[in-house]
């Protein structure tokens, strides 16, 4: 809506703005419901082990004390695993609250946010994901502007908006400054290794063709679809990581609670 009043075209702004929030809208719902599958496994799986930790683990400890013999190592592993569940429980949340809303106060902080930012980018696969789903916003938003007669200089100023990433705001804001300094748009953000190079080279080619504004458009089209069929991808990793990890735990308590009741057993005979 900025980039639209900015230009004149109120109108055309507005039209561009409602296809990006339907596109937005259908990879968003698209991601919900491949998640609801492996969402309710993981709370099944996650409820199993709980159940087993906390209720059929310390069931096998007064076994063991009147057999009168020391459990196997996996097994005392469990016993002692399950102890503390037990009593760190209420502390861990506690002290997992206490460090949201410490992380919380601290990105309110630039310079602190536009690390925890960085640090974000630097993520494998999820870091490459969110750096593209922010370069899409940015030569969307700019793409618009100059399409609508927008100068480069405040075109830039008001597409900083469209990131929500401070680390690549600050890439932004320093493209601005050397394209002030009579450089181009494309050198400062190929400079960035966290800044998408797709985006840095489109961009650069479309400064060196003088068709900046359509190359903006395109190349914001390029990485919506490509993060679009990222997440799918990795929506459709989630399910067998998820029953593949939790069906490992599980094996792993049951098989160390059939060695005790072997070793009981053998002590008994």
């Amino acid at each position: 809506v900025r980039a639209g009043e900015t230009g004149g075209t109120l109108a055309a702004a507005l039209v561009r703005l409602a296809a990006a929030l339907e596109r937005s809208h259908a990879l968003r719902e698209r991601v919900r419901s491949a998640l609801i599958y492996p969402a309710i496994l993981a709370a099944a799986a996650v409820g199993s082990v709980i159940l087993m930790m906390t209720v059929v683990v310390p069931a096998f400890e007064p076994m063991f004390a009147d057999a009168g013999r020391a459990p196997p190592p996996a097994t005392r592993f469990l016993l002692d695993l399950a102890a503390a569940m037990r009593d760190w429980t209420a502390p861990g949340l506690a002290l997992l609250a206490t460090l949201g809303l410490l992380l919380a106060r601290v990105r309110r902080l630039p310079a602190a946010a536009a690390r925890l930012d960085g640090w974000l980018l630097r993520l494998p696969i999820v870091g490459e994901l969110a750096a593209q789903l922010e370069a899409a916003r940015f030569p969307r938003t700019l793409g618009t502007l100059l399409s609508n007669g927008a100068p480069l200089l405040a075109g830039l100023e008001l597409a900083q908006a469209a990131l929500t990433n401070r680390r690549l705001v600050a890439t932004a804001a320093d493209a601005a400054e050397h394209l002030r300094a009579g450089g181009r748009l494309g050198e400062r953000l190929l400079a960035d290794p966290l800044w998408p190079r797709l985006s840095a080279e489109l961009t650069r080619v479309g400064v060196e063709t003088g068709r900046l504004p359509a190359m903006l458009l395109r190349t914001a089209d390029i990485l919506e679809e490509e993060s679009g069929r990222a997440l799918e991808r990795l929506v459709a990793l989630i399910t067998p990581a998820v029953t593949l990890t939790l069906g490992a735990v599980v094996a792993g308590v049951v098989l160390a609670l059939l060695s005790a009741v072997l070793a009981v057993n053998e002590a008994a005979i």
